[in-house]
């Protein structure tokens, strides 16, 4: 009875047409004995692969210590140290097609097999993905029993260190210092260092289209990337039509068909624009703030509205965890430098955020709107705004500064072991 599960059917939210398969989510949901004894094997699994370091470094989803931050900064970084060098960086974002579904299980055992995995835990994982049948739900809708012959459950504890030991060769496909990839469960990308675009693109139609590329690596592990969804950005610090001298700037074609150069990309929910400005990612990140600021208000009734005291911890637990998402990658507290009458860094989006501030201050302590801000702040118990996003910040440095290089999620792996 492990092998029977129910497969929940949820929505994407945000789809135009709900009339299309993709549209939807499918999660597992297997029993809660069988979810304990996969969770077991997952944290044993895990613990085997970060002691023995069997995964590379570019790979940052779903693994002890590792953040979505992280994957950016890594790609800052490069695209940064390229600058200094007065050369471009473009990249080319992958969008894979059902990844936990379509996964091969063996494949998958052979994966396991080739990185030294205990046979032990390769007979159970092989029983527990062979003879599986599952059931679909959809509102009152329940349907007949499904054979299920390959794939990875979705929503299963086990099913997101298979995954990254699934897709891991992808991240090995790199031969040159100019060429690099970065995983994050199934969001990669393909980073090409180069002097101007047409090197950069050489350099990424070589990666995908050679025989032990990546349309090859699809194929084997039946991850067929989505053509229409891939994007590509060219990161330069100069205007690219200046690095391209001719009638026309180089495309990028992949099965004869044109991929889509942006100037911007969201990855991992940042936004990454061509200059690394971060304008568009202060401008949303103000949006997505104000919206939640508005939500957060409506719960301040005279009459029947939360306490101040729970008021100002669902802001300190929800709201501002959800307003600084990605903080660490874009923003720059400002500061007034020698010789300069203005401050520098991201002022205007310190001034937006303090006034989201004194607008949940106000629902907190339900003072008068012409209150003082700094007396606000102190009634509600809550640290000022700059030096609440200074402390964001400073902790997220100080963490990826005390992570050794060789293995970035080292301190966090004694913990967890």
């Amino acid at each position: 009875m492990w092998r029977e599960f129910s497969t929940i059917v949820l929505r994407k939210l945000g789809k135009p047409n709900y009339e299309a398969p993709k549209a939807y989510r499918p999660i597992a949901l297997i029993c809660t004995l069988a979810k304990l004894f996969t969770a077991i094997i997952a944290e044993n699994i895990t613990r085997l692969v970060e002691k023995e370091q069997l995964l590379p470094e570019n790979y940052y989803g779903g693994r002890p210590g590792r953040m979505t931050t992280d994957a950016v900064h890594v790609l800052v970084k490069k695209i940064k140290s390229a600058w200094r060098k007065g050369r471009m960086v473009s990249v080319l974002f992958l969008d894979m097609e059902g990844a936990f579904p379509n996964a091969v299980t063996d494949q998958l055992l052979h994966n396991l097999r080739k990185l030294r995995i205990p046979e032990a835990y390769i007979k159970v994982i092989r029983l527990i993905l062979e003879g599986r049948r599952t059931r679909l739900r959809f509102d009152h809708f329940i349907s007949d029993p499904i054979w299920i012959n390959n794939g990875i459950g979705q929503g299963d504890p086990l099913s997101m260190v298979l995954y990254i030991l699934y897709n891991t060769d992808l991240l090995d496909i790199a031969l040159s210092p100019e060429e690099e990839s970065l995983g994050f469960v199934d969001n990669a990308m393909i980073m090409a260092e180069g002097k101007n675009t047409k090197e950069t693109l050489n350099i990424i139609t070589d990666f995908i289209e050679r025989d032990d590329g990546g349309f090859s690596w699809s194929i084997a592990h039946n991850s067929k990337f989505k053509i229409d969804k891939l994007a590509l950005v060219h990161f330069s610090k100069w205007n690219t039509d200046e690095l391209n001298p001719g009638p026309a700037a180089p495309t990028l074609r992949l099965e004869e068909r044109l991929i889509k150069t942006v100037s911007s990309y969201k990855y991992l929910g940042i936004h990454l624009d061509s200059k690394l400005n971060w304008s568009i990612q202060m401008q949303k990140a103000i949006s997505k703030a104000t919206a939640w600021i508005l939500l957060f208000q409506r719960l301040t009734r005279p009459s029947s509205g939360m306490s101040p005291k729970h008021m100002r911890q669902l802001y300190l637990s929800v709201v501002v965890p959800k307003m600084t998402y990605g903080l660490d990658t874009w923003y720059t507290p400002p500061r007034k430098e020698i010789g300069k009458k203005r401050n520098t860094g991201s002022v205007r989006a310190l001034k937006e955020f303090q006034k989201l501030q004194r607008i949940a201050t106000l629902a907190i302590t339900g003072t008068l709107h012409t209150s003082p801000t700094d007396l606000l702040d102190l009634h509600a118990g809550l640290l000022p705004m700059d030096l609440l996003l200074k402390k964001i910040c400073h902790r997220s440095s100080v963490r990826l500064c005390t992570l050794p290089s060789s293995n970035p999620a080292s301190r966090q792996l004694n913990r967890y072991m």
